[in-house]
């Protein structure tokens, strides 16, 4: 993989960063490092955000996050965040809406993708559903999708 690759990913208008969690430059490091994040994971965000046109806002990655294992978000494996109606941060899609499906159709549907876990809102059977062809956990009361790539 390349360093462009990395870069495409987070210098996209497709990707937004929140600073719920982390600082936004905190996500852009981790997502540029090949030392944070794997390989796998940048071809997971890309296949899903960048091939399938689907604005995404990040909320963490690896820094800032608890020490959830090696395949994790802390072995750089995994990414947190919730798809967007538009390009603007802050521009949540309902749990409930098409964008929603969309997205997690695309990420469940991925070649590299491992796990999907949804928290608070996003957890509905209709989401769950959407997302079975794939390992799939409730993840949490917190409004996030948690995106896992394979290992």
């Amino acid at each position: 993989m390349s360093l462009l690759q990395r870069q495409q990913l987070t210098s996209s208008p497709l990707t937004r960063f929140s600073s719920v969690v982390t600082a936004p430059q905190n996500m852009r490091d981790d997502l540029l490092d090949p030392n944070k994040t794997h390989d796998s994971l940048i071809d997971y965000l890309s296949d899903v955000i960048l091939a399938h046109n689907i604005p995404f806002e990040f909320t963490v990655i690896r820094t800032g996050h608890h020490d959830d294992g090696p395949h994790g978000h802390f072995g750089g494996f995994a990414a947190d965040g919730w798809p967007l109606n538009s390009t603007n941060e802050g521009d949540f899609a309902p749990a409930q809406s098409t964008v929603m499906t969309k997205f997690l159709t695309a990420a469940a549907h991925s070649k590299f993708a491992r796990q999907i876990g949804l928290g608070g809102t996003s957890n509905t059977p209709g989401n769950m559903a959407t997302i079975a062809a794939v390992t799939h956990f409730p993840d949490g009361t917190q409004d996030h999708v948690h995106l896992g790539a394979v290992i």
